[in-house]
């Protein structure tokens, strides 16, 4: 009987483990979130990167077109290297824009899944402050597990009170051996 009494979670313990779950549970989602800002902000980096790339081909392209506009009398073996070079800076260009692209997906996708866990951040937030005591709530408990001990009298000697002078629960106590009244004790 005994060690089945011991074997079932008291009321507060099982609060203080749903507790305990619903802090680990919000820590996960809180490293999860900053593990997914930290992709994003690599992502983002690297778009930037692959912009400058974009930018750099197009812009040689570019030249490479006006210089061959302005030269007419190359021969057809460097028309057709020229035209070859033309050909694969636009495949390269097409391959950066594609990269681009997907990588501006993948960025919108994290940013979905980072929306999603502060959404659930916060649900087990609002879940661990009704859970959670509160420093009243802790006080009141305390307070109400607290019996207040009954007052115990402890007389000390008090220089300015007057040696003819004692306490009530002491008066009581002599007079009841000597029958004199409390009027007579406070005339002395």
């Amino acid at each position: 009987m005994w060690q089945a009494a011991m074997a079932l979670p008291s009321a507060e313990d099982r609060i203080i483990m749903e507790e305990e779950t619903l802090l680990r549970k919000r820590l996960q989602a809180i490293t999860d979130k900053r593990r997914i800002r930290e992709q994003i902000e690599k992502k983002r980096r690297n778009i930037e990167e692959e912009k400058l790339k974009l930018q750099y081909l197009k812009k040689k392209t570019l030249r490479e077109q006006w210089l061959m506009d302005g030269l007419s009398t190359l021969s057809e073996e460097e028309q057709e290297s020229v035209k070859a070079q033309t050909e694969d800076n636009q495949q390269q260009t097409k391959l950066l824009q594609s990269n681009i692209n997907r990588i501006e997906q993948e960025v919108a996708d994290l940013e979905t899944q980072e929306l999603e866990l502060s959404a659930k951040e916060e649900i087990l937030l609002k879940q661990l402050k009704e859970v959670e005591k509160t420093p009243e709530d802790i006080i009141k408990e305390v307070n109400a597990n607290i019996r207040p001990e009954p007052v115990q009298y402890i007389y000390t000697a008090i220089p300015d009170v007057p040696k003819c002078y004692t306490p009530k629960t002491r008066r009581r106590s002599i007079t009841a051996g000597k029958h004199e009244t409390d009027e007579e004790q406070e005339k002395k």
